[in-house]
């Protein structure tokens, strides 16, 4: 769990986001309100346009590595998964 936690901590701020609105899309109830949809379009806008400001800052290669990393921090935590499976199979 901590390996989990500590994954997540490394997970850019931006697409924690991004999880969490998707999945708030896809278990809740959309408003019929426009003035909520038009609010969440402006947010949307402002994160891109955020996100594209905090991309110009760095050098060209952090992207690169940061998924990189993040990609390494997945397959661990697989094969984390992988090996707790296998022991809950050996169990039964």
């Amino acid at each position: 769990m901590n390996m989990l936690i500590d994954a997540l901590s490394q997970t850019p701020y931006n697409e924690i986001n991004q999880w969490r609105f998707l999945m708030s899309e896809n278990t809740h109830e959309k408003t019929k309100n426009p003035n909520i949809h038009e609010a969440r379009e402006h947010f949307k806008a402002a994160r891109k346009a955020m996100y594209k400001s905090v991309e110009s800052i760095l050098p060209p290669g952090v992207r690169e590595n940061q998924r990189t990393a993040r990609k390494e921090i997945l397959m661990g935590m697989r094969k984390m998964v992988d090996a707790a499976i296998d022991r809950v199979e050996k169990e039964d």
